[in-house]
């Protein structure tokens, strides 16, 4: 579908538009969008030369209480340059056209030496040109600084003071900040997601009398979306609407009005409460303003989730939700009539869906408050690894128009159990269509959602499948068909028994499912109760020190700051399955506690954590040929206490027995312990 710009000028997306920078033209991000302390960040943007210059700056990142640029991205002559606390770093020779776009992201973690500088999503190689801060500075890039775009600039007195000869002539667009360093692979799979920091919004820029322009010729193509918006319910017969039938109206009116192509997966309706001051909405009953309190004029906050299959434009699916959704839509009641606040409306290409129920703030727009949706997304492996939660009712209360609180309550139905189910399907589907975009959709079209909460889907790899063998019909039609084995993790909040809720998820998932893009047949089900749902406490011993892992719910992460470094922090995922269980923890912010074999000699062996004092021995062992003798001491003292105070079980044995044999197949020298240690 081909790109068109959003709406009207006062429109908030940029996406379609570009900045058009020739001489000293420059955009400022406003001092409203907050950046805090980041110890990893990453930003990327979309850059077009129009012509070359001996020095161009792309963007510059700055703080007044130092003297150098904190963050920058630029050129000097045909090299890329990047500025980070002062250092200045550069690419070999980079052969850049006029005149077509480039993808540039730049990363950096406090846990790094050095930043990382894709141009479509390839590494760059970058030198470091010298060093003239205290390293004691380079910790965390420094919060509330200022923001230039095109040009470079200084700090004086407070003001923003722009750097001559230092403007890029050509275009920039879709420039983003994420707080996190994204992944090489996560840089060039979500090239089309908004930023967390700072967006490609109206909102976020003072653009200096250089108006953004709309582009074309920049696609970027993208399949999930938050669509947060407002809507008025007015009721013929004087009522207010309750919030469950706005709920019910809201999906009815969402399939009406979107395309093919378009999927709703989840909606959320949150009832608000207004005061005399509140704003007005237009109506096409009377020319004038309409406020939203009268008694047969309900109002309400909706957060929709969609995917587009196959995917669009990000500019081109903004526009036509903007156009879907703006019209007045009357229930087959006659009696309710919705229309939706066109300004409201605003849609975000997000990483995944959100796993929280929270009533969406409002998108302001003014300059006066840069306010986005209080969701907070993180990526995992798939865009689809965690999906909806089960949607509660709840009430948000708005005080003020100029900022908004939100006062959450949550209704508990009563005489209500929580069981949790694990569900193995095997599948046929029908269609040119990725199994891991269209399986949580269907999932959510097929459970009820006001009972049933998806937690987690895992497509299984072919060897794990259980498929019958399919006789070939010679005289059969080929299709475009898979043959798929998944399994996912469901909650559920119900009244009946297991045996009934087993019954209701077999018969919602049979049945047939064609939406004309592609059909689903279920050719077996497999459902478990899940009886354990948390991971019990656990003392971890590894490289990185001692951690004392707490009792988590299934589902959840549990964190435990570093031994060595207790400003950072380790996690670990307790996995929520048929045998709930912990994940291996991610350590990566943690240095290393034990870095040699004689570090060993401080580690106490107890039955608890004998298995990992021995995986210790094995890592420590993998990067060296031969041990000397103090570390051949050290090695065989702590297998003798591991058979001492363990039960050897047939996993710790075969772990014994290979540990044993990489010391008699390495170089080491052998001869002094052979009769002093003998058999253990």
């Amino acid at each position: 579908m081909g790109t068109l710009c959003v709406c009207s000028k006062t429109s908030l997306s940029l996406w379609g538009k570009v900045a058009d920078l020739t001489g000293s033209n420059h955009w400022i991000l406003k001092p409203q969008v907050f950046i805090p302390a980041l110890q990893e960040l990453t930003v990327c943007l979309n850059m077009k030369l129009k012509k070359g210059s001996s020095f161009w700056t792309i963007f510059m990142y700055r703080h007044p209480e130092v003297q150098y640029a904190e963050l920058g991205l630029g050129g000097k002559d045909r090299r890329l340059v990047v500025w980070l606390f002062g250092q200045e770093w550069t690419s070999q020779d980079i052969n850049l056209q006029l005149s077509q776009w480039y993808t540039l992201c730049l990363t950096w973690s406090h846990t790094k030496d050095r930043p990382a500088l894709y141009v479509n999503g390839s590494l760059i190689n970058m030198t470091a040109a010298h060093t003239n801060i205290p390293p004691s500075l380079c910790c965390q890039l420094a919060p509330n600084g200022s923001l230039t775009l095109g040009v470079g600039h200084t700090i004086n007195n407070g003001n923003v003071e722009i750097i001559r000869y230092s403007g890029m002539l050509g275009k920039i667009s879709l420039f983003r900040i994420w707080g996190k360093e994204r992944s090489k692979e996560e840089v060039t799979l979500l090239r089309c997601t908004e930023g967390d920091l700072v967006k490609w919004m109206r909102d976020n820029w003072d653009t200096v009398n250089c108006d953004p322009i709309c582009d074309t010729s920049l696609q970027c193509e993208w399949s999930f979306y938050e669509v947060n918006l407002q809507f008025v319910i007015m009721s013929k017969d004087k009522n207010t609407t309750e919030h469950y039938t706005a709920r019910d109206i809201a999906h009815r009116w969402l399939r009406h009005v979107l395309p093919t192509g378009i999927y709703l997966y989840r909606v959320s309706v949150f009832e608000v409460i207004r005061s005399d001051t509140e704003e007005h909405i237009k109506t096409p009953y009377e020319d004038g303003l309409m406020p939203w309190a009268p008694e047969n004029i309900s109002r309400f906050r909706c957060l929709v989730y969609i995917s587009v299959i196959p995917k669009w434009d990000v500019a081109a699916v903004q526009k036509e939700m903007c156009t879907d959704l703006s019209n007045t839509y009357t229930d087959p009641s006659s009696l309710l009539c919705l229309l939706a606040d066109a300004s409201s409306i605003y849609t975000t290409p997000v990483e995944r869906f959100s796993m929280t129920t929270i009533s969406p703030q409002v998108v302001m727009t003014t300059s006066s408050l840069v306010t986005t949706s209080t969701f907070k997304t993180t990526m995992t492996s798939s865009a689809f690894t965690q999906l909806t939660t089960l949607e509660a009712s709840t009430i948000s209360t708005t005080s003020d128009t100029k900022e908004t609180t939100t006062n959450t309550v949550t209704r508990t139905p009563g005489n209500i159990s929580e069981l949790y189910f694990e569900v193995q399907v095997n599948i046929s589907i029908t269609g040119n269509c990725d199994p891991q975009q269209i399986l949580p959709y269907w999932l959510n079209m097929s459970l009820p959602d006001d009972l049933m909460m998806v937690l987690d889907l895992q497509l299984l790899p072919k060897s794990e499948r259980r498929h019958p063998e399919r006789k070939h019909d010679s005289n059969q039609v080929l299709t475009d068909v898979s043959r798929e084995s998944f399994v996912f993790q469901v909650q559920v909040l119900t009244h009946l028994v297991q045996q009934e809720i087993e019954n209701q998820i077999r018969d919602c998932l049979q049945n047939p499912y064609d939406n004309g893009l592609f059909s689903i047949t279920v050719h077996h089900i497999k459902i478990c109760l899940i009886s354990v749902i948390q991971c019990a406490a656990e003392a971890q011993q590894t490289l990185k020190g001692l951690f004392m892992w707490p009792d988590t719910a299934g589902g959840q992460n549990a964190t435990y700051p570093c031994p060595k470094d207790p400003q950072y922090s380790a996690t670990r995922l307790c996995k929520l399955s048929q045998w709930t269980h912990w994940m291996e923890p991610n350590l990566e912010n943690c240095p290393p506690v034990v870095e040699t074999i004689p570090d060993l000699d401080h580690v106490e062996v107890t039955p608890e954590n004998a298995f990992d004092v021995l995986k210790m021995i094995m890592d420590l062992m993998r990067n060296q040929s031969s041990l000397i003798y103090k570390e051949l001491v050290t090695v065989l003292n702590k297998l003798k206490d591991i058979i001492r105070v363990s039960v050897v079980t047939p996993e710790l044995g075969q772990a014994l027995i290979n540990a044993i044999s990489n010391i008699l197949e390495s170089g080491s020298n052998l001869g002094a312990f052979t009769n002093t240690y003998g058999p253990f």
